[in-house]
């Protein structure tokens, strides 16, 4: 408990949003999260990234309190064990003074005794709390969800002060800062979070402990990333630690899962007889340059390139990144990479009826603003990650789809530049886009029955093309039944395109060796 009395300790207050079993919603205390997690579904909340930083704190709990798993057999152990065991319990006792929100030597995520100063070098009261909250709006923020007022001065309960900070921590986005701290002096900016930039993949178990614990990556030397002596989650960091800021060397695994990408220190208060947070204290933290293993990655354009994140997009559902996710290399998340090994070598039993769920997290941003976030979800059978024939059918039908894509936007554009000559591009394009999402929306259901499907004797694969054929005429005529132009000298444009878009496909089918 600090000097004026305020504390929330996140071992014993609840303050992580979960959901049950049976589906209810519940907000735990840290403690009773890891002794329910066998009967909890999962977390949620209203931001998709504030799950993996809560994922990252729960790995490092479980990393420090069993010390492992080291390899891979340890892993089975641990996800056959199926909740956790008194261990976790022992080690939030030994470092509970350091979970306390308020804390004034040892406040949990934060920098101590961190103070914003003014235009004179004076401490000052420090900046809104809706610097740190992405979905409101103040000062150069963009308004995403929330048309919030620096005049409106918002207050957190501690609750949901604890949900932003270590979202924050994980994901803010670059911007203009221009203000002085008394420890790290004058920032002019503020640079990217570890999250900020790729989207987070798990793969999804039916409790939250299996979720955790599928996730759980065997640490030891170089895996999952250089590992040193010093590593500590960021809780475990000795008091006198001096804030560092800007590119940094990473010690180890569990860094890079509580990051201190922002220097922070809450500014508690009471209002109404409640404790508040208004306003905090804020500074550019660390910035990694490593391979985050959470990722999925695209392939270089170019050799000698480095390997870039996948990214969010608003209109891109999961599966079309499935050669990232799913293909036999190592651009796949390194979770999916180990429970792939763990099946092929008979760690853990393989079942191609078995269904796997993976989900993933991530925002999109323009101009250091966000512009949007989501959570997706994809359910895969246990072959996607061990049989070859599966892999390579899945990629193949997800090429076709991406082709036949293309297809409709030519089809498209041979119509509008006849029927409106004349358009602006934007028109154009905004037809294209309509079109294009009218394919994507068709034919998301009928991919999870091919891929589920998977592997087969080449039927799905041909059935999947038929779909594809048919969702790419209906999404063709779905814009030319929205058009308003004059039928007699127009339709047959449409028609020549629709010829256009039928033998196109048919090329396509033959050559992906799906048609005779």
């Amino acid at each position: 408990m600090n000097k004026e009395g305020i504390s929330f300790n996140l071992v014993d207050k609840p303050w992580v949003p979960c959901i049950k079993l049976n589906g209810d919603p519940i907000t735990l205390p840290l403690k009773d999260v890891f002794n329910q997690a066998h009967e909890l579904r999962e977390f949620t909340t209203e931001h998709p990234l504030t799950i993996p930083a809560l994922m990252g704190i729960l790995h490092c709990v479980i990393y420090q309190a069993t010390g492992g798993p080291k390899d891979m057999r340890q892993w089975a152990v641990m996800l056959k064990a199926g909740r956790f065991g008194t261990e976790i319990q022992d080690y939030l006792a030994k470092w509970h003074d350091h979970f306390d929100l308020f804390s004034k030597n040892v406040p949990f995520y934060q920098t101590a005794g961190l103070t914003t100063l003014g235009e004179d070098k004076k401490p000052s009261d420090g900046v809104l709390i809706t610097t740190i909250i992405q979905q409101l709006s103040s000062g150069n923020n963009k308004t995403v969800f929330d048309h919030t007022l620096d005049r409106d001065i918002p207050a957190l309960s501690p609750r949901d002060a604890a949900l932003a900070l270590i979202t924050i921590q994980n994901c803010g986005l670059r911007g203009t800062n221009k203000k002085y701290t008394d420890k790290l002096g004058y920032q002019k900016n503020f640079s990217d979070a570890q999250l900020a930039n790729g989207m987070v993949l798990f793969l999804r178990g039916r409790s939250l402990y299996e979720t955790a614990s599928l996730n759980l990556l065997p640490r030891r030397g170089n895996s999952p990333v250089p590992n040193t002596s010093d590593d500590c989650p960021v809780w475990e960091l000795p008091s006198e630690t001096v804030p560092k800021s800007g590119n940094t060397n990473i010690r180890g695994y569990l860094h890079l899962l509580t990051p201190q990408c922002r220097h922070i220190r809450l500014i508690p208060e009471i209002d109404g007889g409640e404790v508040v947070v208004k306003r905090i204290h804020i500074a550019q933290g660390e910035v990694f340059r490593v391979k985050d293993p959470r990722f999925a990655y695209s392939k270089p354009k170019e050799e000698g390139r480095d390997r870039l994140p996948r990214k969010m997009q608003s209109s891109r559902v999961l599966w079309r990144d499935s050669e990232a996710l799913f293909g036999l290399g190592d651009n796949r998340p390194q979770s999916f990479v180990n429970i792939a090994n763990a099946m092929d070598t008979g760690i853990i039993a393989y079942d191609r009826f078995i269904k796997h769920v993976c989900s993933a997290q991530g925002m999109m941003s323009r101009n250091a603003k966000i512009s949007d976030w989501r959570s997706d979800r994809l359910q895969v059978p246990a072959s996607i990650f061990v049989d070859k024939q599966a892999v390579e059918t899945l990629l193949a039908g997800v090429d076709v789809a991406e082709t036949i894509a293309d297809h409709i936007g030519t089809a498209i554009a041979k119509a509008a530049s006849v029927i409106l000559p004349k358009a602006k591009d934007d028109l154009k394009k905004h037809m294209l886009e309509n079109s294009k999402a009218f394919y994507w929306q068709e034919i998301d259901l009928p991919f999870q029955h091919f891929v589920i499907s998977l592997p087969d004797d080449g039927s799905a694969l041909r059935e999947w093309f038929s779909v594809l054929r048919k969702c790419a005429e209906n999404a063709l005529m779905s814009e030319f039944n929205t058009m308003s132009f004059d039928l007699s000298r127009h339709m047959q444009a449409w028609v020549e395109a629709d010829k256009s878009l039928a033998r196109s496909i048919n090329k396509t089918g033959k050559q992906k060796g799906v048609i005779q």
